[in-house]
């Protein structure tokens, strides 16, 4: 036999009431705002292993990271607001792109090859080497050719930029054996 609880008036309010008193006293989900993204060379390839750091609204220091093999790249748990995202990777200008979060923010970053300079200084001969080379020891006898006094100028060819100070530019004679 099963007794039946007595009706009592108003026990479904009490309930009600409690139950909405027990879930607004709980916690509200948090939204966490995601930056995710891929990094990508000049030709569309991915970039593995660039360096990221984004920093901005509501966190106290950079976060930092690197992109997977994939070049890919997510920062979660971020509150909404004015995040800025930098990417490094050595032979790559540094990328820095602005983003105003809400929700999720998916980046394409494209890097550029950083620009490459090479430059040659000799400030003084050295005798012990003086006329060692035997490419050299075999043409001082054929003499010089035409001298040509050369003004500052700048070069492109390929993507490579050449430049020729101000100076003298003397060529060898051309060889008069067949």
């Amino acid at each position: 036999m099963s007794k039946e609880l007595p009706f009592i008036p108003g026990l479904r309010l009490i309930s009600f009431l409690l139950l909405s008193v027990l879930l607004l006293s709980m916690p509200f989900v948090v939204r966490a705002d995601t930056i995710t993204g891929t990094v990508k060379d000049p030709s569309g390839g991915v970039v593995p292993g660039a360096r990221i750091e984004i920093t901005g609204d509501g966190i106290s220091q950079p976060i930092i990271f690197t992109t997977d093999e994939s070049g890919k790249f997510a920062a979660m748990d971020l509150k909404p607001g004015q995040y800025s995202v930098r990417v490094t990777k050595d032979g790559f200008e540094p990328l820095v792109s602005a983003v105003e979060l809400h929700g999720t923010f998916d980046l394409q970053l494209k890097l550029v090859i950083a620009e490459q300079i090479t430059s040659v200084t000799v400030s003084e001969k050295s005798l012990a080497f003086a006329n060692s080379d035997s490419a050299y020891r075999q043409l001082r006898g054929i003499g010089f050719g035409d001298t040509f006094v050369a003004r500052t100028t700048n070069s492109t060819w390929m993507s490579e930029t050449s430049e020729l100070k101000t100076g003298t530019l003397t060529f060898l004679a051309p060889s008069t054996e067949s």
